[in-house]
């Protein structure tokens, strides 16, 4: 991983919860966003020729967002 660990324990701090309840769901798909997010960004300072890497990182983050989203939304299919 290329974020700090303070970076990572800073994300970590604004979600204290040990067990995804069915409330937090949405909560840890913002902290998966958050910390893919800063992994990127970390990546862009120490390496920025790294650039698929930061790609596949940044996407990875948009989809967990859509998909917690998704789940705070309950935008389920009905199948």
């Amino acid at each position: 991983m290329t974020m700090t660990r303070e970076k990572f324990e800073e994300i970590k701090s604004k979600y204290p919860m040990l067990l995804v309840m069915d409330n937090d769901v949405a909560k840890a798909f913002e902290f998966v966003h958050e910390v893919l997010e800063a992994e990127a960004e970390a990546i862009k300072i120490a390496e920025p020729y790294a650039t698929s890497t930061i790609s596949r990182l940044e996407a990875a983050a948009r989809e967990v967002y859509d998909v917690g989203a998704d789940v705070d939304n309950e935008a389920f299919s009905e199948g």
